[in-house]
């Protein structure tokens, strides 16, 4: 937590820097690939240029694409050593700064634990929770790994059980499951987990977004163990995925979870991704990837600047009462005249704009996006009171409530 005895706000960052062993394995994931997958000088010559080619297919040519693109050796090793890469770093940086008690459904348990991870590919998001979260490395946990291609799970086992080795912690339980989203799995699941895996069914879809939510919703229930189950899903920081992350939040409330993060309440999402509304994503600055991914991203003409994402992460699980006067901060900021600056935000009164003077802000307490803002409760009362005395200020381009910190 970030504070400032001259602001009347405190705040918590979404992303963090993983721990240091976690760190090392990161910044040379590459060599990681290298013992498990060697490639030739040749080989590795002509890595940027196959990455660039797949990038072309997972985006622009998607249309195009084999659906069983991930059992090519060529885009396989293309796709662990680049998007692998940086979606390890991303989730990781997003793993890192959950509270404990977030994975209290795992922590405090006796019985034999099961998680499922939904279109697994090389087991990406596993393997980040393992690096992120060091209490959860000696649990007894089962993962069944859900995905289409045998291929790229066998491949991310031997990741796992190389970076578990390195770190010299307790190997999960990996359960291969070849299958669709949908495929039966034998034990009910207390983690439920899904990353870039949605967005690749709804947009080759063209039933409404709303249709597809109910049936996905209905079918992840099945999975789940109800009276203790939590919930994780990522997509890409798009509008269609932001979208599709609020629709399926307001069908997580309606089966009773409680949202977890990012939201600071549990009210109509206020940036629903509808076409007159915000979308509600999350930017990460890309400067803090490791080294040698970057250099590997500019050489495939694919250099970052930010990382954006959307998620929901809900559970059944009993959860602190939510402080009703945080916001999430979502946007960078923002230039507004009179030499301010602002940042959109989420809060139990829908959404907002928090505002600041560009000369005030302290150096330290420079908000970010995905920031959770508390204010200072004394002063938010005075402020409360002196509000009572004025009208709500409203703005005028997208009708968010103005907070003048």
């Amino acid at each position: 937590m970030h504070t400032n005895k001259e602001e009347n706000y405190t705040r918590e960052s979404m992303f963090g820097r993983p721990p240091k062993d976690a760190l090392a394995l990161l910044d040379n994931f590459d060599s990681i690939l290298q013992e498990i997958k060697p490639l030739s000088s040749k080989h590795l010559q002509s890595l940027p240029y196959n990455i660039q080619q797949l990038s072309l297919q997972l985006t622009s040519e998607r249309s195009s694409r084999k659906k069983t693109y991930m059992n090519s050796r060529v885009e396989m090793i293309s796709y662990t050593r680049y998007f692998m890469w940086w979606n390890l770093f991303r989730l990781t940086s997003l793993f890192a700064r959950f509270p404990k008690d977030f994975f209290q459904n795992l922590l405090q348990t006796e019985e034999e634990t099961y998680c499922l991870d939904i279109g697994s590919g090389p087991l990406t998001l596993p393997i980040a929770l393992y690096l992120a979260r060091p209490e959860l490395r000696d649990k007894k946990l089962n993962w069944y790994c859900l995905d289409p291609s045998s291929t790229s799970l066998s491949l991310g086992e031997d990741i796992f059980l190389s970076i578990v080795a390195k770190l010299r912690g307790r190997a999960w339980n990996i359960i291969k499951v070849k299958g669709l989203f949908g495929e039966t799995i034998r034990n009910k699941a207390k983690l439920i987990c899904s990353a870039n895996m949605f967005n690749e069914m709804y947009l080759e879809d063209r039933r409404p977004l709303e249709e597809l939510v109910k049936l996905y919703a209905k079918t992840l229930s099945q999975y789940t163990k109800d009276e203790n189950a939590s919930v994780l899903l990522v997509e890409p920081g798009i509008p269609r995925s932001a979208r599709f992350i609020s629709l399926f939040r307001d069908s997580l409330l309606r089966q009773n979870f409680s949202i977890l993060s990012p939201c600071p309440h549990e009210e109509a999402c206020p940036m629903p991704g509808t076409r007159d509304k915000k979308w509600c994503h999350f930017t990460m600055n890309a400067e803090n990837a490791p080294e040698k991914l970057q250099k590997l991203s500019r050489d495939a003409s694919l250099a970052k600047e930010k990382i954006v994402l959307s998620y929901v992460f809900a559970s059944k699980c009993p959860q602190k009462n939510k402080d009703d006067s945080a916001l999430r901060i979502s946007s960078l900021p923002i230039r507004l005249p009179k030499q301010k600056i602002g940042h959109y935000a989420c809060g139990k009164k829908g959404l907002m704009l928090f505002v600041k003077n560009k000369y005030t802000i302290a150096e330290n307490a420079a908000l970010f996006s995905g920031d959770l803002v508390q204010q200072n409760k004394e002063k938010a009362e005075t402020k409360q009171g002196n509000l009572q005395k004025k009208r709500t200020q409203i703005d005028s381009k997208s009708g968010a409530i103005i907070i003048d910190s």
